[in-house]
C-alpha cells in the first residue's frame, strides 16, 4: 500500500515533501536549457544545422515542428514553452518585440500589455518600446520560507525521517488503514513545539517521540522490552549527546565590533550606501551619506523607490541613485561602500551581466567616467549603520530628503559612536 503520493514526495522539504525530482519536469528543464543555448549561441554547430533544416526564414522560437522532423528536434522545440512561461524580453530599441503578444513589462502583476489592441495608433504603439534605449538581449529568464521546520532540528536523520512521516500522516499503523485523516492534532502539536520552544528542548521532544515509537514497535513485536519509565531520561541523554557531537568543537572567538573607517586619502570622501526592503509596502528605502577623513558628515540623502526585483536589483538601484546624487552635488573623488559583495564583484570584473539587473549595471558603468576617482568596497552592515538609518528614515516619507553640509539630527548618536571626533 502506498502511504504517500508521488506528487507529495516530489514537493520540497519546506512544503512537507521529500524533495525528490519530478523526472518529467527535470527532463523538460534540461531540454529547455538546450533551447536556451540555441537562442544565445546562434553560431554554434547545432544551431546552424537546425536553422538550415527547420527554420531558415524565421527565428528558433517561431519555428514549426513538421511531421518528418527528428526526435531530437521535436524534444527541444517542445521545450520552448518552458522558456516562454519563465522569461521576458529585455527592452532595447523594441524592433523585434510584439507589444501585445510578448512578455516585456518589468512588473510582477503581469508582463503583457492588457489594453485593447485598437486603442493606440501605430505611431504611438512604436513609441511605447522606445522608452528604454539599451542593447537588446533576446530573452530574460525569470526566477521563487517559512519558520523553523523539522529539517532544521539537530537530531539524527532517522528521527527527522520519522517526524516527517508522522507530520505527513503516513505512519503504517492499524488505525491508518481505516482512517487516513487522523493525526492532525499531532501536527498542530509539533507546530506549537517548533514555535514556542528552542534548542535543546525541541531536539529532546523529537527524540522522545521517536523513543516512544520505538518502544511501541518493540511491544508489538514482543522483542526487547525496555522500562517505560526509562524512555524520557534516555531520550534526553541521547539528544544532548548528539547535539554535543555535532556542535563545533573549536572555541568561539569574540569578534570585536566593526565601525566605520575613514577614506584611504585626505583628498577622498567616503560614501556609504545602504538599502532596506519594506516588504509590506513593496518599496525599498535608500540611504546615502558622505563623510570626509575626519568623519564629518558633508551630505546625506534618504529616499524610497518601488521594489521590482531581487536583492541584487535593490543593491544596483541604490548604487545608481547614489552615483547620480554625488554627481549632482559635485563629489568626484569618492570611495563607495555598500553591503553587496555580489554587486562589487560584478563591477570589478567588468563583464556583461545578462539578467534583469543588467541594464542598471550598464547605467552604473556609464556614470563612472564622470568621476575623477571612484572605487567600490563591500562591508558588513555593522560598518554601515548611518546609511541604514537613512534608508529606514525614508519609510514614512513620500519624497526624497537631502541634507547639504549638515548632519540629520537623528544620526548624531550613531555618528558620534562610530567616530567621536566627527562632531
Amino acid at each position: 500500500m502506498h502511504w504517500k503520493s508521488w506528487h507529495g514526495m516530489c514537493s520540497s522539504k519546506a512544503d512537507g515533501g521529500m524533495g525528490f525530482r519530478n523526472l518529467k519536469f527535470f527532463n523538460l528543464a534540461l531540454l529547455a536549457k538546450q533551447a536556451w543555448r540555441i537562442i544565445h549561441h546562434p553560431n554554434s554547430l547545432i544551431e546552424r544545422i537546425f536553422k538550415a533544416k527547420y527554420f531558415p526564414r524565421c527565428t528558433f522560437m517561431e519555428a514549426n515542428i513538421p511531421n518528418h522532423s527528428s526526435f531530437i528536434w521535436r524534444c527541444i522545440a517542445q521545450a520552448r514553452e518552458v522558456i516562454v512561461k519563465g522569461s521576458r524580453w529585455y527592452v532595447g530599441d523594441g524592433a523585434t518585440i510584439r507589444i501585445w503578444q510578448d512578455n516585456w513589462l518589468p512588473s510582477s502583476n503581469g508582463q503583457k500589455v492588457i489594453s485593447p489592441n485598437n486603442v493606440l495608433q501605430p505611431t504611438a504603439r512604436w513609441r511605447i518600446l522606445t522608452i528604454v534605449l539599451k542593447e537588446l538581449h533576446p530573452l530574460q529568464v525569470g526566477g521563487a520560507n517559512s519558520g523553523r521546520s523539522c529539517g532544521s532540528v539537530q537530531v539524527p536523520q532517522k528521527i527527522k525521517l520519522f517526524m516527517w512521516k508522522s507530520c505527513s500522516n503516513i505512519l503504517p499503523i492499524r488505525t491508518k488503514l481505516f482512517d487516513r485523516k487522523s493525526g492532525m492534532c499531532f501536527v498542530d502539536w509539533v507546530e506549537e513545539i517548533l514555535t514556542n520552544l528552542s534548542s535543546p528542548d525541541i531536539e529532546i521532544f523529537f527524540t522522545l517521540v521517536w523513543f516512544i515509537w520505538r518502544h511501541r514497535n518493540e511491544v508489538w513485536s514482543e522483542s526487547h522490552l525496555g522500562e517505560m519509565l526509562q524512555i524520557s531520561p534516555k531520550a534526553s541523554r541521547y539528544a544532548l549527546e548528539f547535539l554535543e557531537a555535532v556542535s563545533d568543537p573549536t572555541p568561539t572567538v569574540e569578534v570585536p565590533s566593526s565601525f566605520w573607517t575613514p577614506p584611504s586619502s585626505l583628498l577622498l570622501y567616503k560614501v556609504n550606501v545602504a538599502s532596506v526592503i519594506f516588504k509590506e509596502r513593496r518599496e525599498v528605502g535608500i540611504g546615502v551619506v558622505v563623510r570626509n577623513s575626519q568623519g564629518v558628515v558633508w551630505t546625506a540623502s534618504s529616499e524610497k523607490v518601488r521594489s521590482e526585483g531581487d536583492l541584487l536589483w535593490v543593491s544596483a538601484v541604490s548604487l545608481l541613485k547614489a552615483l547620480k546624487f554625488l554627481l549632482s552635488i559635485g563629489f568626484f573623488d569618492v570611495e563607495i561602500e555598500c553591503n553587496s559583495p555580489h554587486l562589487v564583484s560584478i563591477l570589478s570584473l567588468g563583464k556583461d551581466f545578462f539578467t534583469e539587473t543588467g541594464w542598471i549595471i550598464e547605467d552604473i558603468r556609464e556614470l563612472l567616467p564622470s568621476f575623477n576617482s571612484v572605487s567600490f568596497k563591500s562591508i558588513p552592515k555593522s560598518c554601515n549603520r548611518v546609511a541604514l538609518a537613512l534608508a529606514n528614515f525614508s519609510k514614512e516619507k513620500d519624497e526624497q530628503s537631502a541634507w547639504l553640509e549638515d548632519c540629520p539630527f537623528f544620526l548624531f548618536p550613531i555618528v558620534t559612536a562610530e567616530f567621536p571626533v566627527s562632531l
